[in-house]
């Protein structure tokens, strides 16, 4: 008996002393610092802005046509600017998973806020003043941040182009 090794101490894999759990693996987590934003509450937040701006535009000028008609014509170009903003824009920088790509993002949309703030009666502003604040909010969180004045100034000049297409529409 002496010559034949004992089986016991060859074994690579031992059970668990009696009394003790097994252990798992548990999955890396590879999201952003804090968390990654909602775009489908993002999208419905500035759907619900846009339906405000579009009905104060349809309560002060109804010149157009009747209001159910300049209404849907709002309606339809919200939606379809909704959708290939939220859908394509901020869905494609998200993925990236990229501080300096959400904040280069922001700012573009940051600047085509004010840009729509000329077309204001198409009620996109509000649209892509979310956008741009979701997506400078993302790279914020995201750790390294960086592109942080492409990100504040893309937020900046998100609420200032939002904010200017309501006062233009209460007061024209």
């Amino acid at each position: 008996m002496r010559d034949q090794p004992e089986w016991r101490s060859l074994e690579l894999i031992r059970p668990p002393p009696k009394g003790t759990f097994l252990m798992t693996a548990t999955p890396i987590d590879t999201r952003s610092a804090t968390r990654t934003p909602d775009v489908l509450r993002s999208a419905g937040i500035a759907v619900l802005l846009s339906a405000v701006l579009t009905a104060i535009l349809i309560a002060r000028d109804t010149n157009d046509g009747p209001a159910w008609r300049v209404g849907s014509v709002l309606a339809a170009a919200i939606v379809v600017g909704t959708v290939l903003v939220f859908g394509l824009a901020v869905r494609l920088a998200l993925r990236k998973r990229s501080a300096r790509t959400s904040a280069w993002t922001a700012l573009a949309l940051g600047i085509v806020t004010v840009l729509s703030v000329v077309v204001f009666w198409l009620a996109l502003p509000p649209v892509f003043g979310v956008a741009a604040l979701i997506l400078a909010r993302d790279a914020r969180d995201r750790r390294p941040f960086r592109g942080e004045a492409a990100a504040i100034v893309g937020a900046v000049l998100a609420i200032l182009g939002t904010v200017a297409a309501f006062v233009i529409a209460a007061l024209s």
